[in-house]
C-alpha cells in the first residue's frame, strides 16, 4: 500500500472498485456504459496501486452500507402534502394530454414536494415509459416499491420496463411479484405469460458472450496517455478527494460523480483512438449483435411471439 493512502482510504477505495464490478457484472447496465465502468475500475486499481490480495481480502465490503436513504424519514407538513397534491393532477391532466415531459416536470415538484409518496414515483415512471426513457421508470418504479412494497401497479411497470429492454428474468419476476398483490389482474397475468415465453425462448437460444481483454486497455499507450492526463487534471482529483473526503465526515459519497469520470475516460478515448474503443465496443456487446442477428429471422412457432410486448398500465393513479 502506497504511503499517501491510509487503510481506511483503502478500504473505501476497494469498497467503489468492488460497487462498480458488481454494477458493471449486472444484466441492466448498457453495454456503453459496462465500458465506463471497466475504464474507472482500471483507473481507480492503477491510481491508488491496489493489490490483487487487497481486493480479495476486502472483496465482501459493500460501499452501499455506507449510504442511507432518508427519503422516509422526510417529515412533509400538510401544506406540502396540498402542494404536491396539486402538481400530481397537473401531471396527470397533461397525461391525458399526452404532454408527457409536461408531466414529468410537474411529477417531478410534487416528488420534491412529497418524497414519500410512491404514487408519484409510479405516475412520473408511466411517463417517462411513454418517453422510452425505460431505465428512469425502473428507478422511479424502485423508489415506489421501496416506499411501498405492496404497491402492484409499480411492480407492473417494473416488468414492463425490464421487458422492453429485453431483461425478461427480471420482467418475470417482477409480473410474479405483481399478481402475488393483485392475483385477479388479468394484464399482469398476460404479461407474466409473454415473459415467461421470452424467458424461454432465450434459453433456447443463447447469444453468444465473448471474453473482454482487459490488458487491451493497460498494454495500449493511448489509453494509458489519456488515463494519465485525466488522473492529472485538477477536477477529477477534486472528484477523487470529495469522495475520501466524504467517508472521513460521515457525508455519502458521490458515486455519480465516479461514474462520469469513467464515461469522460472512455470520451477522450474516443476521441484519440476511435479504432481501438470500437474494437472494444464490439467485444462488449457481442451479445447485442447475436440478438440483432436472430430477429432477423422470421419468426415460426413459439418465435411468434418473441416481437410481442407486455401490455402497459398507462393510467396514472389519482
Amino acid at each position: 500500500m502506497d504511503d499517501f493512502i491510509d487503510g481506511n482510504k483503502q478500504r473505501l477505495i476497494i469498497g467503489i472498485i468492488n460497487f462498480l464490478k458488481k454494477e458493471s457484472n449486472s444484466s441492466y447496465v448498457e453495454s456503453e456504459r459496462k465500458e465506463s465502468l471497466d475504464v474507472a475500475i482500471q483507473c481507480l486499481e492503477s491510481a491508488y496501486a491496489i493489490e490483487p490480495e487487497a481486493l480479495k481480502k476486502d472483496e465482501d465490503f459493500d460501499l452501499l452500507t455506507l449510504i442511507s436513504d432518508d427519503t422516509l424519514d422526510v417529515a412533509v407538513t400538510e401544506e406540502e402534502k396540498t402542494r404536491a397534491e396539486i402538481h400530481k393532477n397537473k401531471g396527470n391532466e397533461y397525461m391525458r394530454q399526452g404532454l408527457y415531459q409536461e408531466a414529468v416536470d410537474e411529477y417531478t415538484k410534487a416528488v420534491e414536494l412529497h418524497p414519500n409518496n410512491a404514487v408519484l414515483y409510479s405516475n412520473r415512471a408511466a411517463a417517462y415509459s411513454h418517453m422510452e426513457k425505460y431505465h428512469a421508470v425502473i428507478n422511479d418504479c424502485k423508489k415506489a416499491i421501496r416506499i411501498d412494497p405492496n404497491y402492484a401497479k409499480a411492480y407492473s411497470r417494473l416488468g414492463n420496463a425490464y421487458s422492453l429492454i429485453h431483461l425478461h428474468d427480471d420482467a418475470r419476476n417482477a409480473f410474479r411479484t405483481a399478481i402475488t398483490l393483485d392475483p385477479t389482474n388479468e394484464r399482469y397475468r398476460a404479461n407474466l405469460k409473454l415473459a415467461e415465453e421470452k424467458c424461454v425462448s432465450e434459453m433456447a437460444n443463447p447469444p453468444e458472450h465473448r471474453p473482454v481483454d482487459i490488458s487491451q486497455f493497460i498494454n495500449n499507450a493511448n489509453f494509458l496517455n489519456v488515463a494519465s492526463q485525466m488522473l492529472n487534471d485538477p477536477g477529477v482529483r477534486n472528484v477523487m478527494s470529495g469522495i475520501l473526503n466524504s467517508n472521513t465526515e460521515g457525508e455519502n459519497p458521490n458515486i455519480d460523480a465516479l461514474l462520469q469520470m469513467g464515461q469522460q475516460l472512455a470520451q477522450r478515448m474516443q476521441m484519440s483512438n476511435p479504432g481501438f474503443v470500437e474494437s472494444l465496443r464490439r467485444q462488449f456487446s457481442g451479445d447485442v449483435q447475436e440478438e440483432t442477428a436472430t430477429e432477423s429471422l422470421p419468426d415460426s412457432g413459439q418465435n411468434q411471439n418473441q416481437n410481442k410486448q407486455p401490455t402497459p398500465d398507462d393510467k396514472t393513479d389519482s
